[in-house]
């Protein structure tokens, strides 16, 4: 089972040409989540192509199969559940689809390099939705281990080709702006990914800072994390906490005990203490002179 990140953001479109762009995706995401239809929000954005058109027959499928010493990548399941090989034709054709992209064939290959997440976002209904007020598309789901950071830094290069050709034709580029919230904090990240169109330039930037700094970095200006004083007083209450006090009592070397006796040497100035032989980290309250001590 992978680590699932969390993940909100949304697309706004700041004038005409860019409402066009964001109404479009929005159209077809819309359309292919039709009746039982499932279409991936990402795949709005960078589609990938049909793999099975490829096939004579079958599902394309990626991974690893063995069959008698030969280790196929790539393989078709027939209709009644078996595996076969690809034919040269199948090949040739899937590499056609690929665009001549080195080994970025099938649905896992693609999603995982082009995306940057196997899956794609999950999603249900009310978590995609469109804002005609304020010409925004809001998005908000899951990804396996990573964020679609891959698939944004995509999108910027098909906006900025987009724009090149608007301007030839005398025509007023999109102005898009992106922020894409992030993190997990299992994998210990967290971030921020945005798409800014500036003085006739679009930029790509993805922020990106481990669990504990991002939360206060951020401090509750974030789609995803806790703010830093929730997060404190959350830590502090899930951990088996050695000591605590306000920093503005202790100065280097004084000597506290715990509750066993055991004494603890206080290192204010090196935000830690010594204990049982081991230095243990201070942690402190983001804006007062609380800290804790957690056993380690």
């Amino acid at each position: 089972m992978p680590n699932y990140a969390s993940n909100r953001g949304f697309v706004r479109a700041n004038n005409k040409a860019g409402i066009a762009l964001i109404k479009g995706w929005m159209e077809d995401y819309n359309k292919g989540n039709e009746g039982e239809n499932e279409r991936n929000f990402c795949d709005v954005f960078v589609p990938q192509p049909d793999w099975n058109s490829a096939l004579i027959d079958g599902t394309l499928i990626n991974g690893t199969w063995n069959v008698n010493g030969t280790t196929h990548r790539l393989w078709a399941k027939n209709e009644d559940g078996e595996n076969r090989a690809l034919t040269e034709e199948e090949s040739a054709a899937l590499l056609v689809l690929a665009q001549g992209d080195t080994g970025i064939i099938g649905s896992y290959n693609f999603c995982s390099n082009v995306w940057g997440t196997k899956w794609g976002l999950y999603t249900d209904e009310s978590e995609v939705e469109f804002d005609d007020r304020t010409n925004t598309i809001h998005f908000s789901g899951t990804t396996a281990w990573a964020p679609f950071a891959n698939m944004w830094n995509n999108v910027a290069d098909d906006i900025t080709q987009l724009n090149a050709e608007l301007i030839a034709e005398g025509k007023e580029p999109a102005d898009i702006y992106v922020e894409h919230d992030y993190d997990e904090g299992g994998m210990d990240y967290c971030g921020r990914i945005t798409i800014s169109y500036d003085e006739g330039e679009l930029h790509f930037h993805d922020e990106c800072f481990e669990f504990d700094e991002g939360v206060q970095h951020y401090d509750g200006e974030h789609g995803t994390l806790p703010e830093a004083e929730d997060y404190y007083e959350m830590k502090k209450h899930s951990t088996d906490v050695l000591f605590a006090g306000l920093m503005t009592d202790f100065t280097d070397g004084d000597l506290v005990f715990d509750e066993d006796g055991m004494p603890i040497i206080m290192m204010p100035s090196q935000m830690q203490v010594h204990w049982d032989g081991m230095n243990v980290e201070i942690v402190q309250h983001p804006y007062e002179e609380d800290f804790y001590v957690a056993v380690p």
